[in-house]
């Protein structure tokens, strides 16, 4: 009969429910046999040693995981994260080749919206075909149209003024202040979007303006000459001016805040539409923009055979450059770790410097290259803390859940032990 009683008090009964067995069945032995059936381990932790309001704990693999500043554990997904690296640093490449591109064509007497144009058309070509390749819809799904339309107007805008700065800036100046863009999303997202600011990311900005400041002081409080050499060959010859070098600061700024604007359209679009549907939406948008601004303000120069072939051909470059950079960030984007990836593409300053001075001959003052080393730290700063606000975020989400879970746990087994 002992054995019997025993057997019925199965775990998850309460010792208090049960009828008194004999005594070669200790009382103590079943009522212990009870009370650590029903309770998790860390439930007691949680729900006892805590405060009234629990505050879940985060997990720092989560968070770490999240931010992306290490190589996933396991060898094949190690192996895709490098090479998700690799191409962000060959994005920066093709892109550094594309701004070279478009300096020669200036050079050889190319205005920035004819340059902007060849671009535009030779990006739609090769987005358009591509389409047909991997069989996706160009013009996206119905209800982002509209949306994909005004990124399209943001990021021809953008273009337009990067490339004029790049015709009256040197390289490095130009690329520095247009890399300022993550800090104008920010902010308009701040004001626009109700994106919380912290003391941290107003401190970044005060680094990004003291960046500014060093740039164009060349050009706004010294007059002094433009910080280059003279070049050789048929490079030499057109050198900004004091005026016009200030306005190249002013578009590149602008192309910036441009870029942020475009960028916070993504809210809206979600990522319903493939890289290249805004590809598209983007050569066909900067087509538009760039027609008028050519023949308007700009006079048409059509390439003659007596005239040096180098510019002609980084003017049919600077398109294939942009579209191979585009189609390179996207790989980085999808397989590099967030944070490792946003490092990774910091290379684009790198690339600014050496080939201004290993091509153009631009050698910039300290005082450039202070502006664009503080740029190039503010921005990745106030990224990564971003992304870091974001990781806590999402650890948060993790522990609440899993609290919850733990909680839902503890119930039904209660209740389990309640019916038996």
């Amino acid at each position: 009969m002992a054995t019997t009683q025993t057997n019925k008090d199965t775990p998850g009964t309460s010792g208090a429910e049960a009828e008194p067995s004999s005594a070669s069945t200790p009382t103590t032995k079943r009522v212990h046999h009870a009370v650590v059936t029903p309770l998790p381990p860390a439930f007691s932790i949680v729900h006892e040693s805590s405060s009234l309001i629990a505050q879940p704990a985060l997990d720092s693999a989560v968070i770490k995981a999240t931010m992306g500043l290490g190589l996933h554990a396991e060898k094949a997904q190690r192996r895709k994260e490098i090479l998700g690296m690799a191409a962000m640093v060959l994005s920066s490449l093709f892109f550094t080749s594309m701004t070279l591109g478009v300096k020669i064509s200036f050079l050889g007497h190319f205005g920035s919206f004819e340059i902007v144009f060849s671009r535009s058309v030779i990006q739609l070509v090769l987005s358009l075909l591509a389409c047909l390749v991997l069989r996706i819809n160009p013009l996206g799904p119905h209800g982002i149209r509209r949306w994909l339309l005004l990124r399209g107007i943001f990021m021809a805008l953008g273009l337009s003024l990067f490339f004029y700065s790049l015709t009256t800036c040197p390289l490095v100046e130009a690329i520095g202040l247009f890399f300022l863009g993550p800090v104008f999303t920010y902010l308009l997202g701040a004001i626009w979007l109700d994106n919380r600011l912290t003391a941290w990311d107003c401190l970044y900005t005060l680094m990004s303006i003291l960046g500014v400041v060093l740039i164009m002081q060349p050009g706004l409080f010294v007059p002094s000459s433009p910080s280059m050499t003279p070049p050789p060959s048929f490079l030499a010859a057109i050198a900004p001016t004091t005026s016009a070098r200030q306005w190249g600061h002013v578009c590149a700024l602008a192309g910036a805040a441009m870029s942020a604007m475009a960028f916070l359209t993504i809210r809206k679009i979600g990522r319903t539409a493939h890289f290249l549907v805004h590809s598209v939406y983007f050569g066909i948008m900067s087509m538009l923009i760039s027609l008028p601004g050519w023949f308007v303000f700009q006079r048409w120069l059509y390439p003659s055979p007596d005239t040096n072939q180098l510019p002609i051909v980084a003017l049919g470059l600077v398109g294939v450059f942009a579209f191979a950079g585009q189609c390179f960030l996207h790989l980085g984007l999808k397989w590099a770790p967030a944070g490792l990836g946003l490092l990774s593409h910091n290379t684009d300053i790198v690339f600014a410097l050496f080939a201004g001075w290993a091509v153009l001959h631009e050698i910039p003052d300290s005082m450039t290259w202070m502006g664009a080393i503080i740029i190039a730290v503010a921005t990745t700063a106030f990224a990564m803390h971003q992304l870091k606000l974001r990781a806590i975020h999402v650890a948060t989400i993790h522990a609440t859940r899993k609290r919850k879970s733990r909680e839902r746990l503890y119930t039904n087994t209660t209740a389990s032990s309640s019916e038996d």
